[in-house]
């Protein structure tokens, strides 16, 4: 009781000192607070998609599940001018002393001339990237949508007029994160080397005489059978010797996606490689030289 009793004198007291300290007036009012003006945080950019234009990241990912037909396009005339405009400021990379047979503008870098426009259309804020290959180019704005445009020949000329537009695919169907755009991986010879006096068998057809040595390597493959560029698919790559141990022996080398296979024995083996989640295999035979 005498702790609660002081405490309300203690608090009397203290009122009664604060009203007579001030002659008797009432207290000057607080200042208002000053409100602290807020920044809005700066948006953080979209990480970038190799080998893609910032276009395209701010865009994102498409799908390689898409519905592909003709009609109009939205985006012919910024396509159209985007070649002239290659055109104007990037002469070298046509000729313009020779014409092609068919009479165009021949084009001497087809790669330069392919990534120059859609480095152009990038400009004008849309997504544009030559298909793997390159056979075509790409555009879309969204990913409700994108086109293709074939603007080459056959003949390694600029195509121009409405032709150029091939379809428009709902939804947009590129850039496709890697794990999308690999479709399969082809594991196959690129080289035998026999002894002298012993004829190696076609690389296609997976044989490796038991006295031979054979150079595999691994390509990633688009759904059309177009490489997948490496920018995409990355460096990483698992092999394994799936069957067949002791038929061959594998070894590796400096570039990943080759590997070497030294005949042992007669007898079948099965050597895979994966990338980006996608397993091809060589499913090879090991035989008797002949």
């Amino acid at each position: 009781m005498r702790l609660r009793a002081t405490s309300i004198g203690i608090t009397g007291a203290a009122l009664l000192f604060s009203s007579g300290c001030g002659g008797g007036g009432k207290s000057p009012a607080a200042p208002a607070p000053v409100a602290t003006p807020t920044t809005a945080p700066t948006p953080t950019p979209p990480p970038p998609i190799p080998g893609y234009t910032a276009a395209c990241a701010a865009v994102g990912y498409g799908t390689r599940d898409v519905t592909c037909e003709g009609g109009d396009s939205a985006f012919f005339a910024d396509v159209e001018d985007a070649i002239d405009r290659l055109i104007a400021t990037k002469p070298e990379i046509f000729n313009f002393k020779v014409p092609g047979a068919d009479g165009g503008l021949r084009v001497v870098d087809r790669d330069a001339y392919y990534q120059g426009v859609a480095d152009i259309l990038g400009t004008k804020g849309l997504c544009a990237a030559p298909s793997f290959g390159p056979v075509t180019l790409l555009v879309k704005r969204t990913n409700e949508w994108s086109e293709a445009f074939v603007i080459l020949s056959p003949r390694d000329t600029v195509r121009r007029g409405q032709s150029v537009f091939a379809a428009r695919c709902s939804p947009a169907e590129f850039p496709l994160r890697p794990e999308e755009a690999i479709a399969y991986v082809r594991v196959a010879f690129f080289g035998i080397q026999c002894p002298p006096g012993i004829v190696a068998p076609p690389q296609q057809l997976g044989r490796l005489p038991v006295v031979c040595t054979g150079y595999v390597t691994a390509t990633p493959k688009d759904r059309s059978g177009l490489n997948v560029p490496s920018f995409i698919h990355g460096p990483d790559i698992t092999w394994e010797l799936q069957s067949g141990e002791g038929t061959v022996a594998p070894r590796p080398v400096e570039v990943p996606f080759n590997y070497v296979l030294a005949a042992r024995r007669v007898g079948n083996f099965k050597f895979c490689a994966t990338v980006q989640g996608v397993t091809g295999c060589l499913d090879g035979r090991v035989i008797q030289a002949p």
